[in-house]
C-alpha cells in the first residue's frame, strides 16, 4: 500500500520544516479476539475515549505530519513536545518498521503491563507473571532492583519515565 507522508527537518534555527515524501509499505494486520480496537469498537462509552489515528507504539514510518502536529503539543510519556525533530527522527530510525512488534502467533494479543512506584505489588510475588508481558511500562521512577520477586526485574521493557 502506497502511503504519503512528511518528513520533517530542524534547522539550525531551530525550525522545522517538513517535505512530503511517498513509500510503499505493505503490513499485515492481524486483529486478535481481545484487541484493545474490538474492545472499543464494541462499547460505546470506550469509542469515545479512544482515539486510534495515530499507533501508539511508534517507528520510522509513523513519524508524520499529523503525528507531529497531535503528539508536538503533549509532553513526554503521551508525546514530543519540548523534544528536537533530530532527536526524534534520529529515535525513530532505529525502529523501521511496526512490525517489531512479533507477529508470529497470529490471533495472540500484544501483553502489556504497567508498574509504578507507589508500593501496592509489595509482597504480591508477581515478579515472574510482570516478566512473561511482552511490554512492560515502568512509570514514575519505578524501582526493579530489590523489588524483582515482587515487580519483576527484566530489562525487555519500554520506559516512558526514567527507572532505576
Amino acid at each position: 500500500q502506497a502511503g504519503r507522508y512528511w518528513r520533517f527537518k530542524q534547522t539550525t534555527g531551530g525550525e522545522v520544516s517538513r517535505e512530503i515524501h511517498t513509500s510503499a509499505v505493505q503490513e499485515a494486520t492481524i486483529e486478535a479476539h481481545c484487541s484493545l480496537r474490538n474492545a472499543v469498537r464494541e462499547d460505546p462509552f470506550l469509542r469515545e475515549k479512544f482515539n486510534f489515528s495515530l499507533p501508539v507504539l511508534q517507528w520510522a514510518g509513523s513519524f508524520s505530519g499529523p503525528a507531529w502536529m497531535q503528539l508536538n503539543s503533549r509532553a513526554p510519556p503521551y508525546g514530543w513536545k519540548g523534544l528536537p525533530v533530530k532527536v526524534l527522527t534520529s529515535t525513530l530510525s532505529l525502529l523501521n518498521s511496526s512490525l517489531l512488534i512479533d507477529h508470529s502467533l497470529p490471533g495472540r494479543c500484544v501483553r502489556c503491563a504497567v508498574v509504578g512506584n507507589g508500593g501496592i505489588l509489595r509482597g504480591s510475588r508477581q515478579g515472574k507473571n510482570i516478566d512473561s508481558h511482552d511490554f512492560i511500562f515502568r512509570m514514575n521512577g519505578a524501582v526493579m532492583k530489590g523489588f524483582e520477586e515482587d515487580a519483576g526485574g527484566l530489562e525487555r521493557s519500554i520506559n516512558p519515565s526514567t527507572s532505576d
